[in-house]
């Protein structure tokens, strides 16, 4: 007697409930990025990082990890004590997406505090 192998592919388009074009289901993504100075590519500790309605702030090395996204075009701003604030429109896609690093340029001192009266 021979051996009969059986694969199953599963029907995957309307799975879901309810499925079909008008599903609602959300897709979530995930981006990682640096952020570096733009005069010599160090990195930017510290720097908050916000990409739609999700913030984070930079490691040590300038990294920034930010989940729970959606898919599509969001806004990306950075802000970091010292440096210009930057922002960008970035496209995210389904899983984690690597974005371009954010060089961030030197901002003028702040200015000094008022006198004392």
């Amino acid at each position: 007697m021979g051996l009969v192998a059986v694969f199953i592919t599963p029907y995957l388009a309307g799975c879901g409930g309810g499925g079909g074009s008008g599903s609602s289901s959300t897709t979530t993504t995930a981006a990682i990025g640096y952020v570096k100075q733009a005069a010599n590519q160090s990195a930017i500790p510290g720097a908050t990082v916000t990409i739609g309605t999700r913030s984070a702030i930079t490691a040590s090395d300038g990294r920034y990890r930010i989940s729970g996204l959606s898919a599509g075009a969001l806004a990306r701003s950075v802000s970091a004590a010292g440096y210009n604030n930057y922002s960008d429109a970035v496209t995210m896609q389904p899983g984690v997406n690597v974005l371009p690093d954010v060089l961030l340029v030197e901002g003028p001192p702040p200015p000094p505090p008022p006198p004392a009266p």
